[in-house]
């Protein structure tokens, strides 16, 4: 299918370059490095999975990619424009962060979203501006747009909420881990969607998840993160065709255990340098003290003598 819009042609949907992000820390300690270096692309029309173990920068990335944290112009750019000058919605990006949340005095942060307010009667200005996404939304999600928020359960509370993030056309969809709390035919349903607006919309999607189930072949992309850097881009042809390839779960446990023992490595030989380090420091330090005790003999020999 040609792209909706002249440049697409030209464009990538996702372009990042050499690109870093470290989260403050307070007191002068030592920034945390979430992202390093990061550099890959994705072009229009593509599903494409983003693997990596916790704490390898995905949600971070996905973040960066909304336009949620500032960066240099030309080091982050979607749909063709920097990714943080954009205004989510309007500019053609959305995202689904897993935080569908809020937070209230004297009781904590964090919150669900329980108001007594039907599920028809939420951003309706919008549903109202989009109706047959809306009704497809809430077939395929198997809304009642009755539910209250404070009736329902996690799951349906979900349901609810993707259907409002989902309600406005989008080019570039990010998506963080948000169908744990749907059921099997809830979680089937939304992935065929997606499926649906990548090949007739030629909208791209990437789609941050540790559920492998039932995904198999709905990517056509797949990113593998490890420690804020991407360390391998492939398509899903070429990683079936690829020598020795089993199944795209099998690939994933695979790259996550080749992950843990390089973890592991890399503590094992931090722990042998801090403790020669520190056998070295004491070393020194006994030497210090042994000249210090000859050096006072010494001093007390002599006076002895005068």
């Amino acid at each position: 299918m040609e792209p909706e819009n002249e440049n697409q042609e030209r464009l990538q949907a996702v372009k990042v370059t050499n690109f870093s992000f470290s989260y403050p820390r307070h007191n002068g300690e030592i920034p945390v490095r979430a992202l390093d270096n990061l550099s890959f692309q994705l072009g229009y029309g593509k599903r494409c999975l983003l693997i990596g173990a916790n704490g390898a920068g995905k949600s971070t990335l996905l973040r960066v990619l909304s336009g949620k944290h500032l960066h240099e112009k030309e080091a982050v750019q979607v749909l063709g424009n920097p990714a943080f000058f954009q205004t989510l919605g309007e500019s053609g990006v959305a995202y689904l962060g897993n935080n569908w949340t809020r937070t209230v005095g004297y009781t904590g942060h964090n919150i669900p979203y329980q108001a007594d307010i039907k599920a028809c009667d939420m951003m309706k200005s919008l549903q109202d501006d989009f109706p047959e996404r809306r009704d497809k939304l809430y077939k395929m999600l198997e809304i009642d747009p009755d539910w209250r928020m404070y009736q329902v359960s996690d799951g349906q509370r979900r349901r609810v909420q993707l259907m409002l993030g989902l309600l406005r056309p989008f080019q570039l969809l990010l998506v963080d881990e948000m169908t744990v709390d749907l059921d099997i035919l809830a979680r089937r349903g939304f992935l065929e969607y997606l499926k649906q607006e990548t090949e007739e919309r030629n909208a791209t999607v990437i789609y941050a998840t540790h559920i492998l189930d039932g995904i198999h072949d709905w990517p056509t992309d797949l990113i593998f993160a490890e420690e804020g850097k991407v360390v391998k881009e492939v398509q899903l042809e070429d990683l079936k065709a690829s020598v020795g390839f089993t199944s795209l779960y099998d690939t994933v446990v695979k790259f996550l255990l080749e992950v843990r023992a390089r973890k592991e490595k890399k503590i094992q030989v931090g722990s042998s340098t801090s403790g020669k380090s520190t056998k070295s420091t004491r070393s020194s330090i006994s030497n210090k003290g042994e000249a210090t005790r000859s050096n006072r003999f010494g001093a007390s020999r002599m006076n002895a003598y005068r």
